[in-house]
């Protein structure tokens, strides 16, 4: 069975948490190899910040339905299945007195 394909919020999302995890360590490296505090840390928080708007998406994304393979006629659950109403138990009862 295949795994049900996401949708474009999934993939934003996904692509959004990269850019992250990118910022992230450009902003540590920002710290600590220029010293440059106040840009290290801005670019920390809009990380933070892109990291909270990708949960977000992916939150609310939902897997998209898988199509429904056309049922013949002649299927299984077709021949198992029979409905009986009440017109036919009372000619049932009829016939048999």
């Amino acid at each position: 069975m295949n795994a049900p394909k996401m949708n474009i919020l999934y993939k934003i999302g996904f692509i959004i948490m990269f850019i992250c995890l990118v910022l992230f360590v450009v902003s540590i490296i920002v710290i600590l190899a220029l010293n440059e505090s106040t840009v290290g840390v801005i670019m920390a928080v809009a990380g933070v910040f892109l990291c909270l708007i990708a949960i977000i998406l992916t939150m609310f994304s939902k897997p998209k339905k898988p199509k429904k393979p056309k049922i013949e006629n002649n299927s299984f659950s077709e021949l198992n299945t029979f409905e009986i109403s009440s017109t036919d138990t009372v000619y049932r009862e009829e016939e048999n007195g």
